[in-house]
């Protein structure tokens, strides 16, 4: 009889499913038996005790209607040891061997369900291994088993009669879930993933956990406490402390066998999540407190099985774990009597381990047995005993300290650890180096290379060069200038300037009159530039000259110099102390807040970089990066202070990778920079290393770099060194930097280590060095930090605060969280707060959200940013999400633009969306999984309405990650880059035939746009003979497609992007003027006319589709009587007038349905007359949508005419092959394929496509079309 299984047992059996090879849901004892013993006469007693338990008597199996329990009486054997004394070692490897059982499939049963050996290791020392499936078996049930056994053992020594079993039948009836506890449950679990202390993704276990056990002393206050609420306590502060997190969930078994119900032998433990909130203000006593408070909470729940959790949940598979690490404390381990023998239980196995276990057990004494099992998946041995060794120290911990002790004050790293961290991974401390950096200068450096180097060339643009002679007189003349305005020593210049030699010139000029640098983007708000330059204090400021009024000028150079404060400043040289630059960044409060560097910390950082890149004279270093952005620092002065050639790249061509790998080979460029999103770009252009053999030197800075970016740089750059440097604004712009050796495992790519004289932390919220790969808060110290934020004392004591290992220094806390690899490098995980880079800048989401919410007609604002899908990856954008005021009804594409009246460009949301509330969590915190996905673009598409459209409509599509577009919006209002865009340029060049360049998407940015620009302001007749879409090479035969029935040839713009772009396509059509054609050999006799005026000789190509098909064979049949060659006739679901002779004609509305389902608009609604099919057309976004009432209804005609042309055509016969592509949802008995093969000398060749009729010209069928096509040239 088939018995149905409990809601556990299920669970278990769909889990050993997943793990069918692996022995991982075997649960083992180990129970040593001291004193006078009788294995033979006890083998006896366990076989007969098992032989009673029902669920050791069953194979578990499914036979075709689901797992079942299917009763099998067996013969239980025990192996007994040989009288050879056996070692310890013996014995691991019986447990070892005990453990390893034969597959399990679908079946369970015999010794795949249980096994027993008893080994002899003295004359009063035994052991007995005991393995029992997980299916039959938990924690409890296995531990009253072997109560039972071991009485059944005593009584038979003594004679008198063993005890009847304990156990009463497992209730099989289906259980259901109760609809409270399911909602409870549905509220209680936060479904985002909970943290950990693993640092790998989670998978599942297949092999036996690794267990390190200790035994603690007698404690007295953990006692007091609760051992339950301390051991849980001390987990969730572990968790806390190395994840960085606040929230914890821990997972909790529950035995789920209520009091005084009877005992099964079944598996009832049920593991449930539990949350807790760890902050360091809290006491002992407070978290203790909080795990008390949280399991009374779930207590009257947990009846709910978390299998059906998950599923109701969604959370599929073992990257959705419902909680992180688990704590368990076992009871029920109380030593055996074997008659006068005693046995002492261990615990082997009891199922796998998802994560990290944490099992205590009160002794009898009072001690506390601590065992800790984690998942060899996700844990090395080394890690798992780490782990243990710090848990066993902090659960010591908190038994001694007093209940009023912070939590933030248990230190969870060891002192080895500590010490490490702060000392050993920071040992960069270069005394020459520091020597140099506090007695010179920037500006020193830099005069002292234009004299060394006076005739060597120091800069390059596009249209001019200087040697450093040259760049000196000019900069001194500048300088000048400026000094008679005002600047010296402490002052601020400002400059507003593209990138140009001016800019070079007034940065240098501003140096060598010991002020400090102000960079501010052209593109700035007003306002927002206004701001700045008042926060800065700046003496002058300097923008290009409009015509003839330059203020200052040298040969071709010239600027205007604006002075805004008049009083002058020292004429002195600057000290070492002094601001070098001033960069200004966002700020959360809505405010941008100015960085002012050191010259003493930039030197340090160059110098740096030219010990360990080591820059030659006969270098050329590459200026792309906007001044704006630290990274522009080490550009333009490492090449200047070497007397290496500083080039700047042509502004605006830093967005066009084909056209920049083309400026560095003209350069020879040996060293440039990539923010990662850029270089990735860069590669999608597939730059050859051929071109560029001067480049030996990629910079990569300003975001993470993905290891899939490096490893293509590798490929496609094998001799190019592509270095990874990490670091703020507010450390003079790098401070680590790891470069890949044959030690990389081509993972995920570090961030590194310090550099010289600077040191790098990874600490906890209480400013504790976090343990070897724990999650931790950034903190940076060294010669780099900046002085501190410009006039904002409270802000720059924020964040740079005292350095506590180092007396009378700071450290500056960065807010990025990061751990260390095994190697001891940093690895970037996160943010603390709300700040992000986007394509390399750093922005303030609070700053965003601060002036949207300043917006009279908000309410409420949140910013967040959001990975969508492009055709090269995905792209991050900023989304603004909204709450109205009051009646309020607020345009989302307003609300962008009134935002981009006072943020810079890149800081404007790439959507905003308007919500009736912001979806919260039931901690009252943002819920962003309720968060709507945002709205790039406009609310309806507009749909091609040309052919030019039609074929850069999926371009922008592809590039963009989505199925289309609309015609009239901004490819980077949906979401586009500068980065996109570069892809997409050369997309379409390849495709259209025609150069694109990123500068053309910038000025024409929609489909329409460009597809008018491109067609360089001349009309171009949509319905004209002969329809060019790609006028293709000279030396390669083009192809001509015949319209189908509607007579225009737009559906083949589609077949771009499939055929080589030395490829011509020109497209037939019928014309909207004139009168319409006797017959279909008039038609092809006009339409080779036509052909020979584009192709006088040379082979044909000819493609149809429907009648477009049957004319294009009539095409090749007159071609030959005139000379010509077909080289290839490819028809689309066509076929011969004659399939069609024996049909009705057509009524009007079956001529309007073919239009529509020729368009791919196929629709319900009654066709009485033109107007009906134009609704339909639009309703429907397709490209005739946009026709006029009469050019539809002359399109109508057409249709009706051409059908009824086709039951007046007599097919001819064509000498040669000929390729057919049927499409197979469409089907017709009178329309077979074969047909066509009278009218051929040589084979049909046939191609079945799994769409209907309108589906032969979706881009999914026009790749094959092309494809075979290109093959059977």
């Amino acid at each position: 009889m088939h018995e149905q299984l409990t809601a556990a047992q299920l669970a278990v059996w769909f889990a050993q499913q997943q793990v069918a090879d692996a022995p991982v849901y075997q649960c083992a004892e180990r129970i040593d038996i001291i004193g006078d013993f009788d294995p033979a006469r006890f083998a006896a007693v366990l076989a007969d005790c098992l032989g009673q338990v029902p669920a050791l008597n069953m194979r578990y199996a499914d036979e075709g209607d689901g797992p079942r329990a299917l009763p099998e009486p067996r013969v239980h054997d025990v192996v007994v040891g040989d009288s050879a004394d056996l070692d310890s070692g013996n014995v691991d490897e019986a447990i070892a061997a005990t453990m390893t059982t034969a597959p399990i499939g679908n079946s369970i049963s015999g010794d795949q369900l249980s096994g027993q050996q008893i080994l002899r290791l003295g004359d009063e020392h035994h052991v007995w291994l005991t393995r029992i499936h997980h299916i039959g078996v938990d924690g409890y049930s296995f531990a009253r088993l072997l109560r039972w056994v071991a009485e059944c053992y005593t009584a038979d020594l003594g004679g008198d009669p063993r005890p009847s079993s304990p156990f009463a039948l497992p209730d099989r009836t289906a259980a259901t879930a109760d609809e409270a506890d399911a909602a409870f449950w549905a509220d209680y679990v936060d479904t985002a993933r909970p943290p950990t202390v693993s640092q790998t993704e989670p998978a599942l276990a297949h092999e036996r956990g690794l267990r390190i056990r200790y035994t603690l002393a007698p404690r007295t206050s953990a006692t007091d406490r609760g051992w339950t609420e301390s051991l849980m306590a001390t987990l969730a502060c572990y968790v806390s402390a190395l994840s960085g997190e606040s929230a914890v969930t821990l997972g909790v078994p529950w035995a789920n066998r209520p009091l005084g119900a009877p005992v099964t032998i079944e598996p009832a433990v049920n593991i449930l999540p539990l949350r807790l909130s760890v902050s360091p203000t809290m006491t002992i006593d407070d978290l203790v407190g909080e795990v008390a408070a949280q399991l009374r909470e779930v207590r009257p729940h947990v009846g709910h099985r978390a299998d059906w959790l998950r599923r109701e949940l969604g959370l599929v598979g073992a990257d959705t774990p419902l909680y992180g690490p688990s704590a368990n404390l076992k009871f029920f381990t109380p030593q055996l009597r074997f008659g006068a023998a005693t046995g002492t239980v261990t615990n082997i196995a009891m199922g796998p381990v998802d994560d990290l276990t944490l099992t205590g057990s009160p002794q009898p004494d009072g001690g506390f047995v601590l065992e800790v099992e984690a998942n060899p998946a996700r844990y090395l041995p080394a890690e798992a005993h780490a782990h243990g060794e710090r848990l066993r120290d902090l659960l010591t911990r908190v038994g001694e300290l007093p209940g009023d002790t912070p939590v933030g004050s248990l230190a969870v790293a060891t002192a080895a650890e500590a010490d490490r961290e702060i000392v050993g991974l920071n040992q960069t401390a270069e005394p020459a180096l520091v020597e140099e950096a506090s007695t010179t200068t920037l500006s020193h450096l830099l005069a002292e290379a234009a004299i060394e180097h006076r005739d060597r060339t120091a800069l390059v643009w596009d249209g001019g060069a200087l040697t450093y002679q040259e760049l000196r007189i000019t900069v001194g003349d500048l300088a000048t200038a400026l000094r008679d305005r005002g600047v010296g020593r402490g002052s601020v210049v400002a400059l507003q300037l593209p990138r140009s030699p001016e800019t070079v010139c007034g940065l240098l000029a501003a140096l060598e009159c010991g002020a400090a640098y102000l960079p501010i983007d052209p593109t700035l708000p007003q306002a927002r530039v206004d701001d700045m330059l008042a926060d800065a204090q700046a003496r002058v400021l300097l923008t290009p000259t409009v015509g003839d009024g330059a203020d200052w000028r040298v040969g071709d150079l010239a600027l205007t110099v604006t002075a805004l404060d008049g009083t002058p400043g020292p004429a002195q040289a600057p000290t070492p102390r002094d601001g070098a630059y001033i960069i200004f960044t966002s700020g959360s409060t809505g405010r941008p807040k100015g960085v002012v560097i050191e010259h003493r910390s930039i030197v340090n950082r160059l110098r740096w970089m030219d010990d360990t890149f080591g820059l030659r004279p006969d270098d050329r270093v590459v200026q792309k990066t906007p001044y704006s952005f630290d990274v522009s620092v080490w550009e333009f002065f490492w090449p200047l202070i070497r007397g290496a050639t500083l080039v700047l790249a042509t502004p605006g061509l830093e967005r066009d990778s084909a056209g920049l790998a083309a400026e560095f080979a003209a350069h020879g460029i040996t060293v440039c920079h990539f923010v990662p999103s850029a270089l990735a770009a860069f590669l999608a252009a597939e730059p050859s290393a051929a071109d560029l053999t001067a480049l030996r030197l990629i910079v990569c800075s300003g975001e993470a770099l993905g290891p899939e970016v490096l490893r293509r740089g590798h490929e496609l750059l094998p001799d190019v060194l592509i270095d990874n440097l990490y670091g703020p604004t507010e450390a003079a712009v790098d401070v680590t930097e790891w470069a890949p050796g044959a030690d990389w495992d081509g993972t995920a790519v570090p961030i590194g280590s310090p550099i010289a004289n600077t040191q790098v932390y990874v600490l906890d919220k209480a400013l504790r060095p976090q343990p070897p790969g724990s999650v931790g808060e950034l903190y940076l110290a060294g010669i780099q930090l900046a002085r501190g934020y410009l006039h904002r004392p409270g802000l720059t004591a924020t964040r740079f605060v005292a350095n506590p290992f180092a007396d009378g220094e700071r450290m500056y806390a960065t807010g990025d969280l990061v751990h260390r690899d095994d190697e001891g490098r940093l690895r970037y995980v996160g943010r603390v707060d709300d700040q992000v880079k986007v394509r390399g800048r750093r922005i303030e989401l609070g700053e965003i959200q601060a002036a949207l919410a300043d917006l009279p007609v908000v309410d409420q604002a949140v910013v967040v940013t959001r990975d969508v899908p492009t055709g090269n990856g995905t792209s991050t954008v900023i989304v603004g999400y909204v709450v109205a005021a009051g009646d309020a009804e607020p345009d989302r594409f307003e609300l962008r633009e009134r935002l981009s009246r006072r943020l810079p460009p890149y800081m404007v949301p790439d959507a905003v969306e308007v919500l009736d509330a912001i979806p919260m969590t039931r901690n009252g915190k943002l819920d962003r999984r309720r968060l709507p996905d945002p709205h790039l673009g406009s609310d309806t598409v507009t749909a091609p309405r040309s052919p030019a459209e039609m074929a850069i409509e999926p371009l922008f599509a592809a590039a963009l990650g989505v199925d289309e577009v609309s015609v009239t919006d901004s490819f980077f209002d949906l979401g586009g880059t500068s980065l996109t865009a570069s892809a997409l340029a050369a997309r379409c060049t390849e495709v259209l035939g025609t150069a694109v360049g990123v500068a053309d998407l910038f000025a024409a940015p929609s489909v329409a746009e460009l597809a008018a620009r491109l067609a360089g302001g001349e009309s171009v007749d949509p319905f004209g003979r002969l329809l060019t879409l790609r006028a293709g090479d000279s030396g390669t035969a083009p192809v001509f497609a015949i319209h189908p029935a509607g007579g225009l040839g737009w559906c083949y713009a589609g077949l771009l992007p499939f055929l080589p772009r030395e490829t011509g396509l020109h497209a037939l059509q019928a014309g909207f003027t004139g009168e319409l054609p006797a017959s279909l050999t008039d038609v092809a006799r006009d339409y080779l006319d036509t052909i020979e005026q584009v192709a006088p000789d040379g082979p044909l190509r000819l493609l149809g589709w429907s009648v477009g098909g049957v004319i294009a064979h009539e095409i090749a049949a007159q071609a030959a009587s005139r000379g010509r060659r077909v080289a290839q006739l490819v028809l689309l679901d066509a076929y011969p007038s004659e399939c069609w002779a024996d049909q009705p004609p057509a009524t009007p509305a079956e001529v309007r349905r073919a239009l529509l389902i020729m368009a791919g608009a196929d629709s319900t609604a009654d066709l009485d007359t033109d107007d009906d099919v134009l609704v339909a057309l639009r309703d429907h976004h397709a490209a005739l949508g946009s026709l006029t009432l009469d050019e539809v209804r002359r399109i109508t005609d057409v249709v009706g005419h051409f059908a009824a042309l086709m039951r007046t055509h007599r097919t001819g016969r064509v000498d040669g092959d000929l390729a057919h592509f049927a499409a197979a949802h469409s089907a017709e008995d009178f329309l077979p394929p074969s047909a066509w093969e009278p009218h051929v000398t040589g084979e049909v060749h046939y191609t079945d496509l799994p769409v209907n009729h309108p589906g032969m010209v979706a881009p999914e069928s026009l790749a094959v079309v092309a494809a075979a096509a290109e093959d059977q040239r």
